[in-house]
């Protein structure tokens, strides 16, 4: 699978009008669920909850630049193409906690979740402030062109 096959496919990659008021409902859905996450003690839990608190935000980017990608293997790789916006490793801690939320959700392996909550809030505040002209979101979707 590569960015090419995402953006052939009818819920993959596409263009579309940058809509903030969705970037920041999903902001907002990240964090009602950091409040939820401190509140479990289940690993499987802990484990869907840190991810799709990071899959919110990373979708709450690609709203505010003009992005829709329902995949999540296509946003994964989206956010490693687009990295360099993003909060250092976030990418690469995202696509790791995927496979930690399948682990634990699917096949109950009650594997431990590194939960920093510091850093969830400082992920929560850098997608919340970050600010993107119209001349980044050109330079960004020319990247995956």
């Amino acid at each position: 699978m590569d960015i090419e096959w995402c953006k052939e496919q009818r819920k993959g990659i596409k263009l579309i009008s940058p809509s903030k008021s969705i970037s920041n409902s999903l902001i907002e859905a990240a964090q009602e669920t950091l409040i939820e996450l401190q509140s479990t003690n289940s690993l499987m839990w802990k484990a869907t909850m840190k991810y799709y608190l990071e899959y919110f935000l990373l979708q709450s980017f690609f709203y505010k630049i003009g992005i829709k990608c329902e995949i999540h293997e296509c946003s994964l790789l989206l956010a490693e193409k687009l990295s360099k916006y993003l909060p250092k490793d976030f990418a690469s801690e995202l696509k790791k906690d995927k496979k930690l939320r399948i682990d634990n959700q699917y096949y109950l392996r009650n594997n431990e979740v590194d939960i920093d909550i510091d850093r969830l809030r400082d992920y929560i505040l850098f997608f919340k402030n970050i600010k993107v002209d119209s001349l980044n979101i050109l330079r960004i979707i020319n990247e995956i062109s």
